[in-house]
C-alpha cells in the first residue's frame, strides 16, 4: 500500500523550474503583442489627429480620410468633416462679407473725400460756400477722418483678400539690400521732421526670392510704427542680415517700449496700445497684421523684443530661396540687369 512520492515530487519540482524560465519570456511576449495590438488599433485615431491639427483658416477645404470599416472611427471622421464643412462655409461668407463691404465702401468714401478736397482747395467756393473759418474747420476735420476711415477700408479689403486666398506671392528675385536701403531714404524724411534718428547698418548685395512690393510694405509698416510711437531724439535701426536658414530684417529703436501683455495681442486685429495716442497719430490696428500675413505668406514669421523704457525690436525672419553658394545664380534686379518672376501659390494674388 506503501507508494514512494519522490517521482512525484521531482517532476513538480521540474514543472515550477520550467515556469520560473519561461514566466518572463511570457511576459515580455504578450507585452509587445499587446502593445503591437494596441497600436494598430489607435493608428486610425492618430491618423485622424494629425489630419485634424494640419487643418487651419488657410486649408479648410482639407478633409479627413473616412475609411469603410463602419466602426466608431469611421462615424467620428464623418463627423468631423461635416463640422469642417460648415466652419469652411461659414469662414468663407465671414470674408466675403468683410471683402464685398469695404468694396462697396471705397467708392463713397473716394467721392466723399474728392468733393472735400476740392472744396478747400477751390479757395473763391471755400470763400463763398464756406463763410466762416469754423466751417473751414469741420470741413478740414471731416476730410481727416474720410481718409482715416479710407485707410482702415483698404487695409480690411486686403486682408480680406489674404484670407481668403485671393492674393498670391509673386516671386521674383531681387536685392533685398538695395530694397532695404532705398526703403529708409524714403522713410528717413518722415523720421527727421519728428526729430528721430534713422539709421541703417552696412548692407552688402544680397539676392532674395520672394514678393517684393510684399516685402516692401512690410517694411514700410514697421519703420512708420516705430517713427510714430518713439519720441523725438530716439534712434532707430534697420539691419539686414542672413544665417544659415533664414534673412533676417531688424527694426530696433529705443523708445518706450511694449508691455508683456501687450506682446500677447501685438498681431490682433484693430488692437492699439494706446488707443487714443494711436488715433490721434493715424494708426489703425491693422498693419502689424498685414506684415504678420505676408510673412506667413511666404513661409516666414515675425517676432518681437521688448522691454519698458528700453525699446523695441522687431524682427522678420524669411526661408533664403537662394543658393548663398553659387552667389545668387537667378538674376538680380539691379541696373543693367533683367529679373526672373514665378508665380508662387500662396495665400497672397494680387494687390488691389
Amino acid at each position: 500500500m506503501a507508494v514512494s512520492t519522490l517521482p512525484l515530487e521531482n517532476s513538480l519540482e521540474g514543472l515550477w523550474r520550467i515556469g520560473l524560465f519561461s514566466l518572463p519570456f511570457a511576459l515580455v511576449s504578450s507585452s509587445a503583442g499587446g502593445f503591437l495590438l494596441v497600436r494598430r488599433s489607435l493608428q486610425p485615431i492618430r491618423t485622424v489627429i494629425a489630419t485634424a491639427q494640419r487643418i487651419h483658416a488657410g486649408n479648410l477645404k482639407e478633409r479627413l480620410t473616412e475609411q469603410p470599416t463602419g466602426d466608431e472611427i469611421q462615424q467620428l471622421a464623418r463627423t468631423l468633416n461635416q463640422m469642417f464643412e460648415r466652419l469652411d462655409a461659414s469662414f468663407r461668407q465671414m470674408v466675403r462679407f468683410t471683402a464685398d463691404a469695404s468694396h462697396e465702401l471705397r467708392t463713397p468714401l473716394t467721392v466723399i473725400r474728392g468733393n472735400l478736397e476740392l472744396l478747400l482747395r477751390s479757395r473763391p467756393m471755400a470763400d463763398r460756400e464756406l463763410g466762416s473759418p469754423e466751417a473751414k474747420e469741420i470741413v478740414a476735420q471731416t476730410l481727416e477722418e474720410t481718409e482715416q476711415l479710407s485707410k482702415i477700408v483698404r487695409q480690411l479689403l486686403e486682408l480680406a483678400q489674404m484670407d481668403s486666398g485671393e492674393i498670391m506671392v509673386e516671386r521674383e528675385t531681387f536685392d533685398l539690400a538695395e530694397l532695404t536701403q532705398t526703403t529708409a531714404e524714403q522713410m528717413s524724411l518722415l523720421a527727421a521732421d519728428k526729430g528721430i534718428r534713422l539709421q541703417t547698418e552696412p548692407m552688402s548685395l544680397l539676392p532674395f526670392s520672394g514678393d517684393r512690393y510684399r516685402i516692401k510694405q512690410v517694411l514700410l509698416n514697421l519703420l512708420d510704427n516705430a517713427i510714430k510711437y518713439c519720441p523725438s531724439g530716439s534712434e532707430i535701426r534697420l539691419g539686414l542680415s542672413r544665417n544659415a536658414r533664414n534673412v533676417v530684417i531688424e527694426v530696433r529703436d529705443n523708445g518706450p517700449g511694449i508691455s508683456g501683455d501687450a506682446l500677447t495681442h501685438l498681431y490682433d486685429r484693430f488692437y492699439r496700445i494706446d488707443r487714443a495716442r494711436s488715433r490721434e497719430l493715424g494708426g489703425t490696428g491693422l498693419g502689424l497684421s498685414i506684415c504678420k500675413s505676408i510673412c506667413e505668406a511666404h513661409g516666414g514669421r515675425i517676432e518681437v523684443e521688448s522691454q519698458i523704457r528700453e525699446g523695441s525690436t522687431f524682427r522678420v525672419l524669411l526661408p533664403d530661396c537662394i543658393d548663398v553658394a553659387s552667389g545668387g545664380a537667378a538674376k538680380t534686379r539691379q541696373a543693367g540687369h533683367t529679373e526672373t518672376k514665378q508665380a508662387t501659390p500662396g495665400p497672397l494674388r494680387s494687390r488691389s
